[in-house]
């Protein structure tokens, strides 16, 4: 989602606050893994490759420090998938959290003109 600064309607208008919908992003699942065996920024890169090449993988994002990896990915991405493919490359993983996507809440306009 992308915020954009209040509207500013004129004197005696309320200001609208803006959000612009991606209907891409809201169809993502959100999972976060726990890898072992990553002790340095080479590990970060094959963590993150093995996870990418993995077909659904949209995005990934490795915390060193933590061992956790966020995975964005498309709907009927197999988990088990994701950690055989850590396991291929050399780094035990498991699923923490899987977040499906949700249906966003319909846009409610308020003031202005006619059509809102």
């Amino acid at each position: 989602m992308l915020s954009i600064p209040p509207i500013d309607d004129g004197p005696g208008e309320a200001k609208r606050d803006l959000t612009l919908y991606n209907p891409r992003e809201a169809t993502m699942n959100e999972i976060l893994m726990e890898v072992t065996g990553m002790t340095c920024g080479s590990c970060v890169r094959h963590v993150t490759g093995a996870l990418k090449a993995v077909d659904g993988v949209e995005d990934v994002a490795v915390d060193l420090a933590s061992g956790r990896v966020s995975v964005r990915s498309r709907p009927g991405t197999a988990a088990d998938r994701l950690t055989s493919a850590l396991a291929d490359s050399g780094y035990p993983g498991r699923i923490v959290e899987a977040t499906a996507p949700s249906s966003p809440a319909p846009a409610r306009r308020s003031g202005g003109c006619c059509c809102s």
